[in-house]
């Protein structure tokens, strides 16, 4: 009987409808998951004529109920506010070590130079000769301790990469992975959207590292790429990411027993840092390092390689209280700010502040000295802005600069969460479960249900009536 047969496919369809609703209640609390629609498609009659009506129903598909426009839209962003992050929470641990008290250099030139000159006022006396000396070690122990947390910061970004590194060739095997599971069950006309919604986490996760392309592929594979075009994962043939040698800001991927360079932050020959456009936080880490802390290493030894050269360029010009000439305070050779420390060959009787050999209270050559603080230099060609400055004014001016720095870094960031929210908000308000939408339609499905019972119950009664007949 035909209104059987009808009434069993609406069954079927209904069942299929109630399945997908609970599933997605099931997951209304899921991260990522995309909520999915049944849609049905009228049965046509088999016989022709006015009074013939349809077959019943089939269900066509299960569709998930995504925008890749959107889904794009969250992984770009999330790359964007990744970088964002890593760039204003290094600014602001720089800001914190260069303008703290025991390692702001610009409170050690004052203090230095203060010592001097009160010396000016009785150089033969020793505290204040003492003094000099014991506010010369704090300078040079400052240099040191600001040195190292550079370089302390560098090597924590560097293992910082090369965990990402190792984190990203995991996703990227997985999503290659996912590829080839997806295109196996299209082809057998499976659904995959369970299957889906884990490959755009995996995405969502490695689009916080790098900054991605993706294009998907007829048979529901991804594939995706670098912003410059480098292949990530090609079908179900992932790539495999390396530092190259013993630098973390060097980078190359290997696919298909290709080697392909993606990052290479080595300082170019001209000086200037070198630049990336991988984007994400592996992105920031990179360009931090070799845009930011490895020049500022620069400028900390260049100060500490001036000024010690040029104190002790003075101190050697004068004559100490015994009429000998001066030797240098700092320890001579190659000097910067990783070893600039006290003379061990110095003391209070050998500091030649004297210009004269035989006037043990003359302070002609503590001027002299002094006046290295209003003395310019100009060594810094990554830095044009700093040059033409006293020691003490370039370190303010690289204080002042990283202060505008994290600033600005603060402001980028606040703005790049805001358009991530948006768009993982977008992408939600359009895939996420609604629970008002699908108690509605729990109640739509299950009366559906019931009806399509109660038609082939009526339709058992009728050929019950008509069993009667006979």
């Amino acid at each position: 009987m035909g209104i059987l047969n009808t009434a069993i496919t609406g069954l079927n369809a209904q069942k299929v409808a109630l399945d997908v609703t609970a599933q997605n209640v099931a997951n209304v609390a899921t991260e990522g998951y995309t909520r999915q629609r049944v849609n049905f498609e009228s049965l046509s009659p088999n016989a022709r004529g006015v009074d013939v009506a349809g077959n019943g129903v089939k269900v066509t598909d299960i569709q998930r109920l995504a925008d890749e426009f959107l889904i794009k839209q969250t992984w770009k962003t999330s790359s964007t506010q990744s970088y964002d992050f890593i760039e204003f929470q290094n600014y602001s641990k720089l800001e914190k070590v260069f303008g703290s008290d025991g390692l702001n250099l610009s409170e050690g030139f004052d203090k230095f130079y203060a010592a001097l000159n009160e010396a000016t006022i009785k150089p033969e006396s020793t505290p204040l000769r003492q003094q000099v000396i014991t506010e010369a070690e704090s300078l040079g122990y400052q240099f040191n301790m600001l040195v190292d947390t550079v370089i302390t910061q560098k090597k924590d970004l560097d293992e910082q990469i090369s965990a990402a590194v190792s984190q990203s060739n995991t996703l990227i095997q997985q999503i290659a992975q996912l590829n080839k599971t997806i295109s196996d069950n299209v082809s057998e006309n499976v659904n995959v959207s369970e299957l889906e919604d884990q490959r755009d986490q995996l995405v969502l996760e490695l689009s916080e590292l790098f900054n991605i392309k993706s294009t998907v592929l007829s048979n529901g594979s991804y594939q995706l790429t670098l912003a410059n075009g480098q292949p990530l994962v090609i079908d179900d043939l992932p790539s495999t990411i390396t530092v190259t040698g013993s630098n973390p800001t060097q980078l190359s991927l290997t696919i298909v027993n290709q080697n392909i360079p993606i990052l290479d932050n080595t300082p170019q020959a001209s000086g200037a840092p070198a630049q990336n456009q991988i984007g994400g936080s592996v992105g920031a880490m990179a360009n931090f390092q070799s845009q930011v802390l490895e020049p500022y290493e620069t400028v900390i030894n260049q100060i500490a390689r001036d000024f010690g050269t040029e104190i002790n360029t003075r101190l050697q010009a004068g004559f100490d209280l015994n009429g000998n000439a001066g030797i240098p305070l700092f320890s001579p050779g190659l000097m910067d700010a990783t070893n600039i420390s006290i003379n061990p060959n110095i003391s209070v009787d050998s500091l030649a502040f004297s210009s004269n050999p035989g006037a043990v209270g003359d302070n002609g050559n503590i001027n002299n000295i002094i006046a290295v603080s209003n003395l310019t230099f100009a060594n810094l060609p990554q830095f044009q802005t700093l040059n033409n400055q006293s020691n003490a004014d370039t370190f303010a001016s690289l204080l002042g600069e990283v202060a505008i720095k994290t600033n600005q870094s603060k402001i980028s960031l606040d703005t790049s969460e805001i358009q991530f929210n948006q768009a993982i908000s977008a992408r939600n308000n359009f895939s996420a479960v609604n629970r008002d939408e699908e108690a509605a339609k729990l109640i739509e499905f299950t009366n559906a249900y019931q009806a399509n019972m109660k038609v082939i119950s009526t339709v058992n009664q009728l050929f019950d009536e008509i069993l009667k007949i006979f």
